[in-house]
């Protein structure tokens, strides 16, 4: 698997932020043909004097958390993100990071790692 980014640009606005969860409208350009490899997301957050650390990642009222967006050379909305974690922190900022799998690339090489973020917490 190979780090390359199949979406660019993205950019988090808070809908709700207390200690130990964060929600984001996400939104960003999505320029590769690539689809997500199910279930394959993982939530980070950093938190004031602190690490990354790994968090819950869920998609608030998305029936459909595995599909993919088109490729658009337009920024589109990715819906709204919720990271949950440690009880006791608020979120500097948060990063996904999702395996796609290219259709464009060979057959031994078509995944890719893809970090949507980091996102500051403003």
């Amino acid at each position: 698997m190979a780090y390359g980014k199949v979406v660019w640009f993205e950019k988090g606005e808070v809908v709700n932020h207390t200690h130990g969860r964060l929600q984001m409208k996400v939104s960003a350009y999505k320029l590769r043909d690539c689809e997500i490899v199910p279930n394959s997301q993982l939530g980070y957050v950093h938190s004031a004097g602190g690490l990354w650390e790994e968090a819950e990642i869920r998609f608030i009222r998305d029936i459909t958390p595995n599909s993919s967006k088109p490729r658009l050379f337009q920024r589109q909305s990715f819906g709204t993100w919720e990271w949950s974690f440690y009880p006791n922190k608020l979120a500097k900022s948060v990063l996904v990071t999702v395996i796609h799998r290219c259709k464009y690339l060979s057959e031994s090489n078509n995944l890719r790692l893809t970090r949507i973020g980091p996102m500051d917490v403003k």
